[in-house]
């Protein structure tokens, strides 16, 4: 197992090297959360995430993983503002991280635009047991002239796609949906409406799509496609500030 949660329930068993993940939702539903929420598990597992955020500062990236670790005992609110006790936080730290795997956070501060090419630099740095993107529409692909965001993000699909199979690593990267109804940005999108192109839906081994409805905490989440498990519904629910996300509940029918 990887994640040692309900998700090793329902993700392609072990999410084995080589595979492609794509976690799909409209805006401000829990994307980056869950990918967090993931990484945070892969590592609770004895495995090395790669985070690359384009969207999160790194120190913003690092909040939310101290939340989720401290399972509630920590408020991203708090972190954030730097209104938490030092000395308590310290030794909390000193005393979870001793002897685990790193957790390597990179953004595109100082490093500019990042594409394929510059994560295979990283990944070969690192040495990650799982990569996670945030986000997809965010990166420039490997020639980097694309004038076309649906070239861009066709090209990016398949040389991400390529880089997990050579580098024998899992890569799971978020990806922003567009609606068929501009007024409904709650609803779990379907496969073909990933934004700009449809070729993310054919490179992916899976794809986890998401929706949350306003002022709610159960986030709605569905496997529009994964070849190797589990295809459906289920529901999870999430304390986005104290990091909190409850076990997979049961499918629904």
């Amino acid at each position: 197992m990887l994640f040692r949660s309900g998700f090793d329930n329902y993700l392609p068993a072990g999410i084995t090297p080589g595979q492609f993940g794509v976690l799909l939702a409209y805006p401000a539903i829990g994307k980056s959360w869950m990918a967090l929420y993931l990484a945070v598990q892969a590592w609770r597992n004895g495995k090395s995430p790669l985070i690359v955020s384009l969207e999160m500062t790194e120190a913003e990236v690092r909040n939310r993983i101290f939340a989720i670790i401290g399972q509630g005992m920590w408020s991203h609110r708090k972190l954030s503002s730097g209104n938490v006790e030092i000395d308590m936080f310290k030794k909390w730290a000193e005393k979870t991280f001793a002897n685990k795997p790193s957790i390597h956070i990179i953004s595109n501060d100082g490093i500019g635009e990042v594409s394929p090419s510059v994560l295979r630099g990283k990944i070969d740095q690192y040495k990650p047991d799982i990569v996670f993107i945030d986000y997809l529409q965010l990166m420039q692909d490997n020639a980097g002239t694309s004038q076309n965001e649906t070239v861009k993000i066709k090209n990016l699909s398949r040389e991400l796609k390529l880089l997990a199979i050579s580098e024998q690593v899992p890569i799971i990267a978020i990806a922003s949906a567009t609606p068929d109804d501009a007024s409904d940005l709650e609803s779990v999108p379907q496969l073909g409406q990933v934004a700009w192109s449809r070729q993310i839906a054919y490179d992916a081994d899976w794809v986890l799509a998401m929706g949350r409805q306003q002022n709610s905490d159960a986030l709605e989440c569905a496997f529009r496609k994964n070849r190797h498990g589990f295809l459906g519904d289920f529901i999870m629910f999430a304390d986005f500030d104290k990091g909190k996300f409850e076990e997979v509940l049961d499918p629904i029918s």
